[in-house]
């Protein structure tokens, strides 16, 4: 993929979630990758930027909040929400991105 479409890509990702719109499904599951992503690296500020974009917008999907939830552990605590909200919506048989 050239630079310009991954520029475009992104520039139409990030116009979408600062302008109050929910982020199409194929969006939050890029989002969320790349949440995961940083994450694993130890980039622990910038994974709870991401995965709270993608809870932020709507994700039912019970892995953003575990994932958010523990980047906050990482950080020195808070994600026992987060945790909640994943089991409750995997309780509730949700398991997509979306």
């Amino acid at each position: 993929m050239s630079r310009f479409v991954c520029f475009a890509l992104t520039w139409g990702v990030l116009s979408l979630a600062t302008s109050g719109f929910a982020l199409a499904q194929g969006a939050l599951t890029e989002l969320y990758g790349e949440g995961v992503h940083r994450y694993f690296a130890g980039d622990y500020a910038g994974a709870d930027q991401i995965l709270s974009r993608v809870v932020d917008s709507g994700s039912t999907d019970p892995r953003a909040h575990y994932f958010r939830g523990l980047v906050r552990e990482m950080q020195g605590g808070g994600g026992q929400f987060d945790f909640e909200n994943g089991a409750r919506l995997e309780a509730e048989g949700k398991n997509a991105v979306g």
